[in-house]
């Protein structure tokens, strides 16, 4: 054998692990890999926080429990048992009573007349005299809304005591008065309760402001901006007395959207939820509003920027020949699809977020996925440095039409003064408007307004309420 030949196998073994190692690193890199589309739920914990101040007068208190319990001390001698024979005794309200509040109890002072006759035989003899009745009604909101209440009786003072004048000698009867007062206080205090129980129904005033907050509110006819509540959760704080005032504070948790179009479909109301008791409040609101742009039209405006778009680089182009956006998560994927040079996709992936002073739906750091990014660096690095995303990301701009400035004057005008129902009106004032997260859905960019200022819910006519 000759030395040549003797030296071929030779040659081939170590011309092999050579071959492979050029074939290997001529080997073009794996095609970058379609990004799996995925879509979180918009976060429920994003409710909005109102609180809303709710002011009664106490001088319209006590005209409407005046205008309520006038009847009450018109009776006779029924009233006090019609047990003494002696006397006959008829007692009515002298004047108006007036209110004392406190956080769990309401006093009052009821000023009386008493007329007492006393038949003699000979004749029949009359005396007057006039006591003040002090009452306290304790009461406790349950948790179905409805008010407990016990009235006491806990005192009473002579203001003139009466006295029979038979000329030659005055009887006075404040003993008998006193007995027959004494013995009739639960029969008063249980006409009061059930008094306060029938014209002050809170769980009635309660439930037609919570079921009217579901209904579509129309922040703006004219632009057909409309303000859609989803109310979860509903307290109230404990009463306090400010000069004549006494006010307390609702808390409701809601879920709160703005459209703009038609009228949004109203939806099976949500039951008035127990009462939580809250300990502090602020008459302020916190609203988060969601507001939404539509995927498709995001991506038809991009394509009419970038199809048949060609980016080069010396002999060498791609042109884009297609394009998709669709979500991962919070962030979007743009799927650009090329022909040319390389035929196939790429993918990019960036954040959505408003620019407030731009008023536009922007892309934040739109940047390669991953295997995409490999890809380029490894098969086609002319192209990597083309920074394509760069220019991608600027055509990934969406205006809005609606602008904050719009939405807040917009929004005042309605909170103005809402009425809620007859007798309570709703008065507000936007004090500022925010953008917070943005939120991608499988049709829908989500952006949350957040808008802050301060609602005040007053009572302003008590006589309406019990109509």
């Amino acid at each position: 054998m000759s030395k040549t030949s003797r030296l071929i196998p030779f040659l081939i073994l170590i011309l092999i692990p050579i071959l492979i190692l050029i074939l290997s690193s001529c080997k073009t890199a794996k095609a970058p890999v379609r990004p799996e589309a995925s879509y979180e739920e918009l976060k429920q914990t994003e409710l909005s926080r109102i609180n809303i101040p709710v002011s009664v007068d106490i001088g319209q208190m006590e005209t409407a429990l005046n205008k309520e319990m006038d009847a009450i001390f018109l009776a006779d001698n029924e009233m006090f048992d019609n047990d003494q024979k002696d006397f006959e005794l008829s007692v009515t309200k002298a004047d108006q009573l007036s209110l004392d509040v406190t956080t769990d109890a309401v006093a009052y002072a009821v000023p009386l007349d008493l007329f007492v006759k006393k038949d003699f035989g000979i004749g029949q003899i009359n005396a007057d005299g006039a006591v003040m009745l002090n009452f306290k009604t304790n009461f406790e909101i349950q948790s179905d809304w409805t008010l407990k209440t016990e009235t006491v009786l806990e005192k009473y003072d002579w203001i003139k005591q009466p006295k029979l004048d038979l000329g030659f000698i005055q009887l006075p009867i404040a003993a008998v008065a006193n007995r027959l007062v004494d013995r009739s206080r639960t029969r008063i205090a249980s006409i009061i309760d059930a008094q306060i129980r029938e014209n002050f129904v809170l769980k009635d005033y309660v439930s037609e402001a919570w079921n009217r907050l579901q209904q579509p509110i129309p922040a703006s006819i004219e632009n057909q901006l409309w303000v859609k509540m989803e109310p979860q959760s509903i307290g109230m704080t404990g009463l306090e007395k400010s000069d004549n005032i006494v006010s307390a504070t609702l808390v409701i948790q809601t879920l709160a959207e703005a459209s703009i179009g038609d009228r949004p479909a109203e939806t099976a109301p949500i039951p008035l939820p127990e009462f939580i008791p809250v300990d502090k409040a602020k008459g302020d609101f916190s609203i988060n509003l969601f507001t939404a742009i539509p995927l498709d039209s995001l991506e038809a405006l991009v394509k009419r920027t970038v199809i048949g778009e060609t980016y080069r680089s010396g002999k060498r182009s791609v042109t884009v020949h297609d394009l998709e956006v669709y979500g991962q998560n919070n962030k979007l994927v743009v799927n650009t699809i090329l022909s040319g040079d390389y035929k196939g996709s790429i993918y990019m992936i960036g954040t959505p977020f408003y620019n407030q002073k731009k008023n536009q739906l922007e892309i934040d750091d739109l940047k390669y996925e991953l295997s995409t990014k490999n890809f380029l660096q490894k098969s086609m690095g002319w192209l990597f440095q083309n920074k394509m995303e760069k220019m991608i990301e600027e055509t990934m701009r969406y205006p809005l039409e609606e602008n904050m400035s719009e939405y807040k004057a917009i929004l005042n005008e309605s909170l103005a003064e809402y009425p809620i129902t007859s007798g309570i009106v709703l008065k507000g004032n936007m004090k500022d408007l925010s953008i917070g997260e943005t939120y991608v859905s499988k049709d829908l960019i989500h952006v949350i307004i957040r808008s802050d200022g301060e609602l005040e819910l007053t009572l302003e006519d008590l006589a309406k309420l019990n109509e």
